[in-house]
C-alpha cells in the first residue's frame, strides 16, 4: 500500500543532477561534483572519474539509470 501511495511521488539523485544540469549547465554540475564523485558509483560512471565524459555522455548515462529504475518500479518516480 505505501508504495501506490509513493507512486509519482520519488524523485532520484540521477534526476536532481539531470536537472540541475538542464538549469546551470553540464560544466557548473561537473566542476561540483567530480571533487565528491567516489561516493556514488553511478555518478562515477556517467560524469567519467579517470577521465571527463562528454556532455552528450552525461545525459546519456543519467537517462540510463533513471529508465531502469523506471523498469523496476514503474509509476514510483515522479516526472520533472
Amino acid at each position: 500500500m505505501q508504495v501506490v501511495r509513493l507512486g509519482g511521488r520519488v524523485i532520484c539523485l540521477e534526476q536532481l543532477i539531470l536537472k540541475l544540469i538542464e538549469v546551470k549547465g553540464v560544466k557548473f554540475v561537473r566542476d561540483r561534483i567530480l571533487p565528491m564523485v567516489s561516493c556514488d558509483k553511478s555518478l562515477q560512471i556517467c560524469f567519467g572519474y579517470s577521465s571527463s565524459a562528454s556532455e552528450e555522455n552525461v545525459i546519456a548515462g543519467l537517462n540510463s539509470y533513471i529508465n531502469d529504475i523506471r523498469q523496476q518500479a514503474p509509476n514510483l518516480l515522479a516526472d520533472l
